[in-house]
């Protein structure tokens, strides 16, 4: 535990809460009236896991639907999909371990959230399923993850080396690199995930964190 990174940083969906499938249903369903491109958009979502819901609805109108975007429907997209997704999330179940890794190494470290989902929507999730007390700080969208973990950074003062991020998506990995921090990737037992190849250490759930902690302490990107 002494040599261990004193902060931490969680994405949400996929690593505190078994939630990303709810996203994804949620895409297909808001896409659902383009039945000859809707499974090319959810395979899109998925392989950018992690960042803003409007960066994507940006990038699926105009790569996938060759159309504009106005800021009242894509607030209106983003509505849709906040109701498709708020409830479920409010009630679908924890990572295994997630509970008891939160509840333990809040007592001793700093951590915080570092999450696609917008940030208001975000902080009200995480009040709701009563886990504020566990962290310092809930951030979300509008920012993107880099500038997430570099705010984390300034606040803190400490190295980049001394902090780690848990993530699920390669948008999660692509931030720690960007920003020089540690990584460690959420992989769903028997699913794909988007880490092979690249050399970083694959948890499958919260209650094998504190083991792959002490073995990559000191390990900027891995």
């Amino acid at each position: 535990m002494a040599n261990m990174q004193k902060i931490l940083v969680f994405d949400f969906d996929g690593v505190i809460l078994e939630s990303a499938d709810i996203k994804t249903r949620a895409f297909r369903e808001l896409f659902s009236m383009y039945p000859d491109k809707v499974n090319a958009i959810v395979a899109y979502h998925e392989t950018h896991a992690g960042i803003s819901r409007f960066q994507k609805f940006r990038h699926i109108y105009r790569q996938f639907l060759d159309k504009p975007l106005g800021f009242e429907e894509e607030q209106e997209l983003g509505e849709r999909f906040a109701s498709l997704v708020v409830q479920e999330v409010m009630r679908c179940p924890y990572v295994p371990g997630a509970l008891e890794f939160l509840s333990v190494f809040s007592k001793a470290h700093l951590l915080f959230v570092a999450s696609g989902t917008p940030e208001d929507e975000l902080r009200q999730l995480v009040a709701a399923r009563g886990l504020a007390s566990f962290f310092r700080e809930v951030y979300g969208s509008p920012a993107g993850k880099p500038a997430i973990l570099e705010r984390i950074l300034g606040m803190t003062g400490i190295r980049p080396a001394s902090l780690l991020f848990v993530g699920d998506g390669r948008s999660d990995y692509e931030a720690a690199r960007a920003t020089g921090v540690g990584f460690i990737g959420r992989a769903r037992p028997g699913q794909a995930h988007p880490f092979e190849g690249l050399g970083v250490p694959i948890i499958a759930d919260l209650f094998e964190l504190e083991r792959c902690l002490g073995a990559c302490a000191g390990s900027p990107n891995q």
